[in-house]
């Protein structure tokens, strides 16, 4: 017999004399003794042992346990599991423990154990399963909780008296490299859906989180719109962050390069990611065009209420000069070197400013004096019109005529109907942007911007919507003020 230092591809544990011994190329224990040893580098989640029977268990009345640890680092249970195979007088039977798991025991229906060489097998499979097989027959599936880390893989034995079997051979499953990891550019940008003129973060790094080189970021729009974004390299060098107003829906392409270690030649990098930009509101708000109109002072608008004896009681349109775009230069971020609008004006609805004809001045409108003049009575039958019917009836009826709404031709359902397009027109500027110039560029997109938008509301400012009038309906406005005008020549 010789004593056992050094075991192929295994070490002793130490811990005092040898408990161990080679007997015609055999490990055997030493009677009263446990030993064990345990592979000197990492190994896989599969060993078996050839195990030869050449004693009668039972008789001999001796217990002995052969074990095998996986994933252990000293053989012992804090940081792996155990499988047993034991054999004694009354038990043949394999089980599994471990620390933070219940045992798993399965026995065969005899302890009696045919002479002659078994296979001993374990093995962890894909479902975090320990699989123990004796002579290449499944007898214990049991499961094993959270796995720690694969590691090294035991071996031990132990009886009570002269043992009746032994162990010829080991094989360990060699350790399962990790798959290699695959080193590329990755970008993303937070969120990935924003509303245009709130922030947005697009950053880039490598898979690995390894060191590299950035050469450039661009961002193009929908309509083949490229813009060249700024960004900065964060202090380590593994990560670049570009911030800023989000303007229009961007792919973001970033390019880059990278050394690997074993390697004097670069690695191109390239990698997109995208964001969304979605409206703002208030471009298109439900109660656009507003109304009613605005019903303003009498004034006089410059003209005679009297053409031709024609009557004239009609609005005028008020006409302003709107309000310029006001437009945000972006400076920084994915969408930076862009200019956007940063609020479009609306149109104002006209104020209705009738002119003094209503309000009784003019020689027409004094001849309306309900005088007999040799006729007793109008249009129709009607009495002659008094200066109150002109100031109070017809001016109300008037303001009523110009302020309905369809399906009536009121200069505010005209304004309204011709306006209403317009907001088509608002929800697109709501999303126009291009790239940032010299201020005559600006200032001439800004013109071209604005003159897009007015052009359909052009005419509702026009003077010409001043020589519609009551003209047409003089017979309608005499029935529903109940009195007929008084036209007669040489009042």
């Amino acid at each position: 017999m010789v004593a056992v230092s050094r075991f192929p591809g295994f070490q002793l544990l130490p811990g005092g004399s040898p408990e161990a011994v080679i007997q015609d190329n055999a490990v055997i224990a030493r009677v009263g003794f446990d030993w064990a040893h345990v592979t000197s580098v990492q190994t896989g989640d599969w060993a078996e042992l050839t195990v030869d029977v050449f004693g009668d268990a039972a008789a001999m009345g001796v217990a002995q346990d052969i074990v095998m640890w996986m994933r252990t680092a000293d053989a012992d249970l804090h940081d792996g599991y155990e499988v047993y195979w034991s054999i004694g007088p009354t038990v043949n039977g394999v089980a599994v423990h471990g620390r933070n798991i219940p045992s798993g025991i399965y026995n065969f229906p005899s302890a009696s154990i045919t002479p002659g060489l078994h296979t001993f097998t374990a093995e962890i499979n894909a479902s975090g399963s320990m699989e123990v097989s004796i002579d290449n027959q499944l007898v214990l599936t049991h499961p094993l909780g959270s796995l720690p880390s694969p590691n090294r893989t035991g071996l031990g034995f132990w009886t009570n008296g002269n043992p009746s079997v032994r162990i010829t051979s080991f094989t360990a499953g060699q350790p399962v490299p990790p798959p290699p990891t695959e080193r590329k550019l990755e970008v993303k940008c937070t969120p990935s859906t924003q509303t245009r003129g709130e922030p947005v973060t697009c950053t880039a790094e490598l898979s690995t989180h390894e060191v590299w080189t950035p050469v450039s970021m661009t961002s193009r729009a929908s309509n083949g719109t490229e813009t060249i974004a700024n960004f900065h390299s964060e202090p380590d060098g593994k990560t670049i962050t570009s911030t800023g107003k989000a303007v229009f829906s961007s792919t973001v392409t970033v390019r880059g390069s990278f050394f690997p270690p074993d390697s004097d030649l670069p690695i191109d990098l390239l990698a997109t990611g995208a964001f969304v930009v979605t409206p703002r509101g208030g471009f298109a708000s439900p109660e656009y065009p507003p109304g009613p109109p605005t019903l303003g002072i009498l004034r006089d608008n410059g003209r005679p209420p009297i053409l031709g004896r024609a009557i004239r009681p009609t609005l005028d349109l008020r006409s302003e000069a709107q309000p310029p775009l006001s437009l945000q230069q972006v400076t920084e971020g994915p969408n930076s070197g862009t200019t956007y609008l940063l609020s479009v004006p609306a149109l104002e609805p006209p104020a209705f400013l009738f002119n003094q004809a209503l309000s009784g001045h003019g020689g027409w409108y004094q001849d309306q004096d309900g005088i007999d003049r040799g006729q007793t009575t109008g249009f129709q039958g009607l009495r002659y019109c008094v200066g109150s019917d002109i100031t109070g009836s017809l001016r109300d009826n008037v303001i009523r005529h110009e302020s309905a709404l369809p399906p009536e031709k009121s200069h505010h359902s005209i304004w309204v109907t011709t306006v209403l397009p317009l907001q088509a027109t608002r929800n697109v500027l709501e999303g126009a942007f291009f790239r940032t110039g010299s201020e005559v560029r600006i200032r001439q997109e800004q013109s071209n911007l604005w003159d897009a938008y007015t052009f359909g509301a052009s005419t509702i400012y026009q003077t010409p919507w001043d020589q519609e009038d009551l003209g047409p309906d003089q017979e309608k406005a005499q029935i529903r003020i109940g009195c007929a005008f008084d036209n007669r020549p040489g009042d």
